[in-house]
C-alpha cells in the first residue's frame, strides 16, 4: 500500500469518488489506517491543508476529491516544495488517492508518478471501471452494480462539493528525519 499514487478519472456522477471512498473505507475498517480527506466522510479526518497530514511513517491514506481545484503548479509559490512532497509519499507510508474529471487536469508531477489509475463510466444500473497498472502496462475492466448497499458502505454525501486544500505549505518542515 505504501507510496502508491492512484488516480480516479471520470465525468461528474461517473462513480470515481465512490470507488475511491470504498477503497479508503475498506482499508480503514480492515486495517485501522487513518484517512485524511477534503470531504466530509464519517470516520475520516477532514483537512483543509496538506500540513494537517502527519508525516510520521505511520500508514495513512490521503484521499483528495476533485484535485484540479487546487493541485495546479501555477498556484504554488514554491514548486520544489511540492516535488519533495510527492517524491516522498512512499517513504512516508502514504497511499494517495485522488479524483479528477480528466488526467490532463492533474498536475504533471502527480500524473507521472501514478502507479494505477481508474477510468469510470456510469449508467442507470452499473458503473464500469477500467483499472490501468501503469508500471506493468496492463489493464482490466470490471463492473459494479449500483445498489443501496455500496452507497451505504461508502457513506458520504454524493452531492457535496469537496473543500479546497491549501497545498502551499513548507513541505520540508513536515517530514521527520
Amino acid at each position: 500500500m505504501a507510496g502508491l499514487i492512484v488516480g480516479f478519472y471520470g465525468y461528474q456522477r461517473s462513480g470515481k469518488t465512490l470507488l475511491s471512498v470504498i477503497i479508503a473505507r475498506t482499508l480503514h475498517e480492515q486495517y485501522g489506517v487513518q484517512v485524511y480527506t477534503n470531504m466530509n466522510v464519517e470516520d475520516f479526518i477532514h483537512i483543509k491543508s496538506l500540513s494537517e497530514v502527519p508525516f510520521d511513517y505511520e500508514p495513512k491514506i490521503l484521499l483528495l476529491d476533485e484535485v484540479y481545484y487546487f493541485m495546479d503548479s501555477r498556484l504554488w509559490k514554491n514548486n520544489s516544495e511540492s516535488s519533495i512532497f510527492f517524491n516522498t509519499l512512499g517513504k512516508q507510508n502514504v497511499l494517495f488517492l485522488f479524483t479528477a474529471i480528466s488526467p490532463d487536469m492533474v498536475e504533471k508531477r502527480i500524473r507521472n508518478q501514478q502507479n494505477y489509475f481508474f477510468i469510470s463510466k456510469g449508467d442507470e444500473t452499473r458503473i464500469t471501471y477500467k483499472m490501468v497498472d501503469v508500471q506493468r502496462q496492463r489493464s482490466r475492466v470490471f463492473k459494479m452494480e449500483k445498489n443501496q448497499k455500496i452507497y451505504d458502505f461508502a457513506n458520504y454525501a454524493t452531492q457535496q462539493v469537496p473543500d479546497f486544500v491549501d497545498c502551499d505549505v513548507d513541505f520540508k518542515s513536515m517530514f521527520k528525519n
